[in-house]
């Protein structure tokens, strides 16, 4: 054992998602909680902080940072709650943001010709589907029934869309949602975006409106990343829905059915004029690149797959909950 730092504990039912990213001799992770949330350097030699930069206004999201060349200058990208930002991978100075994403973000931004794409979704995001938390003193008139100011989980009923994401919104963990609490989270039901989306990377402050290049709002994905591959942006939502969209317009092209339906935890990877999506259920669809797509063919592993498949010297490895198997052309 060279070194260790222990980084929890997180106030997160899910616990840390997001990958380790190894640059310029550091190790970046970023941490988005309930509360705590942060984005820190440590030396990769060593395990010292080198830097660690509060995100006070993050709430818990998964994504993992990517490190990219803005015009000659470094940057380490942060999909996170609401907002995309930048930082300096040097000192953890934020240098840019872009505000419009959903409140939770699992799948990691990707950098194509120097352009950015995202593609995230969460429930309640949609513009006619979505969560919206009353003013916290119309809400005491009607659920706070002891009259402490204060609104109980046991004051809430049953199937309420709060009630169902409390241990997230009671900050506090004291089985209770003061104004405070309520207000946060009613800030950030309400700005929630669920959408596709190609940008223009910033240089300093808010990201400009003209340099988003198109946004899409329809057939998102939850969890996995997306991928842009000759010109197309490949998604897939739960249940096997396919949507490719033209990389450069935000067009859709064309929509269909994976082989393996159910749940997708796994990222979309393409190579070699083909594109890979993998069910949770072990289902692997293999599609013929291109703005017509079409399913060459499937595999069914009959194991469980959370996680993404790495294409690497000619070869694909896939890794079950059972075991890891490396695939390779004759």
């Amino acid at each position: 054992l060279l070194w260790e730092r222990p980084m929890g504990p997180f106030q997160d039912e899910f616990g840390a998602s997001s990958s380790p990213v190894l640059f310029d001799g550091k190790v970046f992770l970023n941490e988005d909680h309930d509360i705590n949330s942060f984005l820190i350097a440590l030396d990769q030699k060593t395990g010292e902080v080198i830097w660690k930069t509060e995100r006070t206004e993050a709430t818990r999201s998964y994504a993992t940072p990517v490190v990219f060349d803005n015009h000659g200058r470094t940057e380490l990208l942060v999909a996170g709650s609401l907002q995309l930002a930048a930082y300096d991978p040097k000192d953890g100075q934020k240098l840019w943001w872009y505000d419009g994403l959903s409140r939770l973000v699992d799948s990691t931004p990707l950098i194509v010709n120097g352009e950015i794409y995202f593609a995230t979704w969460t429930p309640g995001g949609d513009a006619d589907d979505r969560i919206r938390m009353e003013p916290f003193a119309t809400a005491l008139t009607t659920l706070d029934k002891n009259s402490d100011k204060e609104i109980g989980k046991d004051e809430l009923p049953e199937g309420n869309a709060i009630l169902e994401r409390f241990f997230r919104i009671d900050l506090n963990q004291n089985q209770r949602l003061d104004q405070k609490e309520w207000e946060k989270h009613a800030m950030v039901f309400e700005r929630a975006q669920n959408v596709a989306a190609s940008l223009r990377p910033g240089t300093r402050g808010e990201l400009p409106a003209e340099n988003v290049n198109w946004t899409y709002q329809r057939s998102l994905p939850t969890v996995p990343s997306s991928v842009v591959y000759d010109g197309v942006l490949y998604m897939v939502k739960d249940s096997g829905i396919i949507t490719s969209l033209d990389s450069n317009t935000g067009e859709m092209l064309k929509q269909g059915r994976a082989v393996g339906r159910g749940n997708y935890y796994a990222s979309i990877v393409a190579g070699d004029g083909k594109v890979y999506l993998i069910s949770e259920g072990g289902v692997v669809t293999i599609l013929k690149a291109g703005r017509d797509w079409s399913v060459l063919g499937s595999y069914d592993f009959k194991e469980r797959i959370m996680a993404t498949p790495v294409i690497a010297d000619g070869q694909m490895l896939i890794r079950t909950d059972v075991a890891l198997y490396a695939f390779r052309c004759k």
